[in-house]
């Protein structure tokens, strides 16, 4: 009896929480136990009479656990039926969800169709916005690239004439010469004096009495550019093989503080990657007796000055320095004074300054930076 107790307990603490497994198991150890209690009967009433007190007591027992086991069975059947209804809910669950996923395929499907409509009618309208505009900017484009077309043409013919004549410039040929010059008085002797109160700004920072009375010299020129550019003002072109004739006058003076004064200034870059040596063959005229001697300096550095009677020649060799660039500019200037005066009383005095080839050797250029080069910028300092 304690065993049927505790397999009876056990089923009713799980309750519905046993699967159906479990309370199949616990119907056949009933079944089973009803059994053992009918072959324990049999095998009493076989026995002697003293075994019937036995079976007497052991049938009350079972008469006991009875209303136990028809509790257990009423469980059994309603742990079933409760699953056949969980099943049935399932399965309807499970179709209800089928029907639910068909009719939102199929919503979908519609949406996707709809939209794809949408798309393509946009697209339609879209495409055809584009290809107007299209067709409208070709045409304004046609009529502009042609209107530029007929420019060109009408230009090429002049373009082509001034490339050239480029093509023999400066600015294609750096061996093309091309110098800054001027020709300047310094003294009027009835009632001017020294130009400009001997002022040296006009005069390349050097004073007008140096000029005329004291043998100034080139490298006299002040450092700083704006000086520079201020006196040599002119622009001169030559011949790479033929040089340039600068100045050729000749003036009657009144008075010998007067020295006409005639230079040059050549900006020169070198490109190779060691200082070049450019020779100069030039004629001159420089009288130092009365103080007008002529002169060459580069850098501000003096290569040559002196004189001569009349009209003269010589050769100079120039040191142009590099850079580690190779674009190291050098300035080099050239300055003639009067020649020696002719005549007795009203003086004939004659100032020329020429070059007889300007060829430069391999590396050097001729540039010109005169209107971009700072006022500030100091030639004794070119680099």
């Amino acid at each position: 009896m304690m065993n049927l107790c505790l397999i009876a307990g056990a089923a009713l603490a799980a309750g519905p929480a046993r699967d159906r497994r479990t309370i199949a198991d616990l119907k056949n150890s009933v079944d089973d136990f009803r059994a053992r209690v009918v072959q324990i009967q049999e095998d009493l009433a076989a026995t002697d009479t003293a075994g019937a007190d036995a079976v007497a007591t052991l049938s009350a027992s079972v008469s006991q656990v009875a209303p136990s086991i028809s509790r257990i069975d009423r469980l059994v059947q309603s742990v079933a039926q409760t699953e056949g209804n969980i099943n049935g809910i399932t399965a309807k669950a499970d179709a209800e969800l089928d029907g639910q996923k068909n009719r939102i395929a199929a919503s979908i499907a519609q949406i996707q169709q709809q939209m794809t409509a949408y798309v393509a009618e946009q697209a339609e309208e879209g495409h055809a916005e584009v290809d107007a505009a299209l067709e409208e900017l070709e045409s304004s484009t046609g009529a502009l690239v042609q209107g530029h077309v007929d420019t060109f043409e009408r230009l090429e013919a002049p373009a082509n004439a001034v490339v050239d004549r480029l093509k023999t410039s400066h600015h294609v040929d750096k061996k093309t010469p091309i110098y800054h010059w001027n020709f300047w008085h310094q003294y009027l002797n009835c009632c001017v004096g020294w130009y400009d109160g001997n002022n040296p700004r006009a005069f390349g920072g050097v004073h007008p009495s140096q000029w005329g009375d004291g043998n100034a010299n080139a490298d006299w020129i002040h450092p700083e550019m704006k000086y520079v550019k201020r006196l040599f003002s002119k622009v001169g072109y030559g011949d790479k093989d033929h040089g340039a004739t600068v100045c050729a006058e000749t003036r009657m003076v009144v008075h010998s503080t007067d020295d006409m004064r005639c230079g040059v200034a050549f900006r020169i870059k070198n490109t190779n990657g060691g200082n070049t040596n450019w020779r100069v063959n030039w004629s001159f005229t420089g009288w130092t007796g009365w103080g007008g001697r002529a002169s060459v300096a580069v850098n501000k550095r003096n290569v040559w000055h002196g004189g001569c009677h009349g009209w003269c020649n010589r050769n100079d060799n120039i040191n142009i320095e590099a850079n580690s660039k190779r674009n190291r500019i050098s300035t080099v200037i050239f300055v003639a004074g009067a020649a020696h005066p002719y005549g007795h009383y009203n003086h004939m005095r004659t100032t020329a300054l020429a070059f007889n080839s300007l060829n430069l050797p391999n590396g050097l250029e001729y540039i010109d930076d005169w209107g971009t080069v700072p006022g500030n910028h100091r030639w004794d300092r070119d680099n």
